[in-house]
């Protein structure tokens, strides 16, 4: 079963089956036939950190510009970093921020740590077109709060539970804004055990009862205005 989550009024984070369309790269001393294998490149097959690097390749061919010319040192940063989950994320925060940039006509060019990586370097340097300015960037992430620690770690749980269904399935969540809600968490915590014997009970049944290439929408009783999830059926069998 895969799962996704989504939560209002924040990004969404988990993606997916993220293959798309190929195009051609090239890199020292061999041929990188599409972005799949850039990636592959970059994160060493690491899946964990690289769908929105996938997906920001696949809709932006100077983004896909950009990480092709820096390849290297993003391979060898994501390394450093990769047995730290919070240590990737800074280095995914810069990528993001640059491809946001890509997406602006009149910044003509989007250069990644020109003046080197000492720490008091800027990220990114970028050129107006049609001015001439020059400006630098320098990302810097907010660390996570109390409260969305509680919610990681209820969150894995719940999907630790529901990865073990045998299910054709696919879940997505999209859950209400905890952040502002300190009262939400509480009863997410609370009622673990009902939530997810809903949940499971639901898969179950839906996956005999829908029709392939079927979706439907479904509330958790109790949280009927803050938590739904949806599930949906492949349009072919395995």
């Amino acid at each position: 079963m895969s799962i996704g989550l989504a939560r209002r009024h924040g990004p969404r984070v988990e993606h997916e089956s993220l293959l798309g369309r190929c195009t051609r790269h090239r890199k020292l001393r061999r041929m990188v036939v599409n972005t799949v294998e850039l990636v592959e490149y970059i994160f060493e097959g690491n899946a964990r950190f690289c769908g929105s690097v996938l997906c920001g390749l696949q809709t932006s061919p100077r983004f896909e510009q950009f990480v092709e010319a820096h390849r290297n040192k993003i391979r060898k940063k994501i390394r450093d970093a990769s047995s730290d989950h919070d240590a990737v994320k800074p280095v995914l925060a810069e990528l993001w921020v640059a491809y946001l940039l890509l997406q602006v006509d009149r910044f003509s060019t989007v250069e990644y740590e020109i003046h080197g990586t000492n720490k008091r370097n800027p990220d990114l340097t970028v050129t107006h077109s049609e001015s001439g300015l020059v400006f630098n960037v320098e990302v810097k992430m907010i660390g996570r709060t109390c409260v969305e620690i509680r919610f990681e770690t209820w969150l894995r749980r719940v999907k630790g539970r529901i990865r073990t269904i045998p299910s054709r399935l696919a879940l997505s969540m999209d859950i209400g804004d905890f952040n502002t809600r300190i009262d939400l968490l509480d009863r997410l915590e609370a009622q673990f055990e009902d939530i997810v014997r809903y949940i499971t009970t639901t898969i179950v049944a839906s996956d005999k009862e829908m029709p392939l290439g079927s979706k439907k929408d479904f509330s958790v009783p109790g949280f009927e205005k803050v938590f739904k999830f949806r599930l949906r059926k492949p349009s072919r069998k395995p």
